[in-house]
Parts: structure tokens; C-alpha cells; sequence
């Protein structure tokens, strides 16, 4: 009766070890791309057509990136929470949809 507890307890940490590099690497891309909007900050009409918008994404993206990431921390260290799981998870789709949105507004904000 102890092997099958003994080997879900490994299946959550492993999990849980997934999602934390999953989300670090999330916030990390979510902060190189707050650190290159805020360095292409200058308007031009021509290639940086709308650098506010780049910082506010980029900005909300390391915002969800980092609470995810904090999720992940208390999974793996056992302290869950009332929503934890549900609410981390949504958090890292989060973060995943706001740098793809980064990215798009950066083609799009481009040279014409």
C-alpha cells in the first residue's frame, strides 16, 4: 500500500519540477522581452510605431510569468493552496499567450 503513495508523491514532484522550469523559462523570455521594449523605447514612424504597447505586454507578461513561477514553488514544496494547481496553470497560459501577443505586436509595429 505504501509503493503506489510513495510513487505519486514522485509523479507530483516531477510535475511540479516540469512546470517550475516551464514557467522560469517563461518569465525569463517575458523579462529579456521587457528589457528589449524598454531599450527600443524611442517612436519612429517608420520601424517603432508603438513602443507603449510593447512595455505594457511585455510588463503584464513578467507580472504573470513571476506569479506562476511562484505557483510552481509552493506545488513543489507542498503548500498547494485552495486554487493553486488551477490558478498557477492558468497563470503559465497566461504568461505563454502575452509573449506570443508580444511577439505579434512587434512584427506588426515593425518596418512598413
Amino acid at each position: 500500500m505504501r509503493a503506489p503513495r510513495q510513487l505519486l508523491n514522485h509523479v507530483r514532484v516531477l510535475g511540479y519540477s516540469v512546470w517550475l522550469a516551464a514557467a522560469t523559462l517563461l518569465a525569463a523570455i517575458a523579462g529579456l522581452g521587457l528589457a528589449g521594449a524598454i531599450a527600443n523605447s524611442s517612436y519612429d514612424p517608420h520601424t517603432n510605431r508603438d513602443p507603449a504597447a510593447q512595455i505594457t505586454i511585455a510588463a503584464l507578461a513578467l507580472c504573470t510569468g513571476l506569479g506562476a513561477l511562484s505557483f510552481a514553488i509552493r506545488g513543489l514544496r507542498g503548500r498547494r493552496g485552495p486554487n493553486g494547481l488551477v490558478a498557477g496553470l492558468a497563470l503559465t497560459v497566461t504568461t505563454a499567450l502575452l509573449i506570443l501577443l508580444l511577439a505579434l505586436v512587434e512584427l506588426l509595429s515593425g518596418p512598413l
